[in-house]
């Protein structure tokens, strides 16, 4: 008899996490260099109506960077969160199962 497959899966929970840290560090890596180039420009004596543009804009690119930041930690600890606690009902489960049947049901990868 085979042993019984997890249900619920955390890899592809890990793999999410991963994936979304990824492209956490890319945008946050574009949006720096952006705001740098922005601020480059200025300190070069650019002036005037698009220079001020660029600046608010610049602002505002740092400011969703943070919420973006913040965003993703948020999500990152509700993932975790979830696999933790996913991982727990299967071993509970396990054990309640290996309660009644006298070792019948043998580890599986979670």
């Amino acid at each position: 008899m085979n042993a019984p497959k997890t249900l619920v899966s955390v890899e592809p929970i890990a793999a999410m996490i991963q994936k979304a840290q990824n492209l956490l560090d890319e945008a946050t890596a574009l949006g720096q260099q952006y705001v740098a180039h922005s601020q480059d420009i200025l300190g070069s004596g650019w002036g005037g109506d698009a220079a001020n543009t660029s600046m608010v804009v610049s602002e505002q690119v740092n400011g969703h960077l943070g919420k973006m930041v913040s965003a993703h930690t948020e999500l990152n600890n509700q993932l975790n969160n979830f696999s933790q606690q996913a991982q727990h009902q299967e071993e509970s489960a396990r054990t309640a199962l290996n309660s009644v049947v006298d070792g019948a049901v043998g580890p599986t990868s979670v």
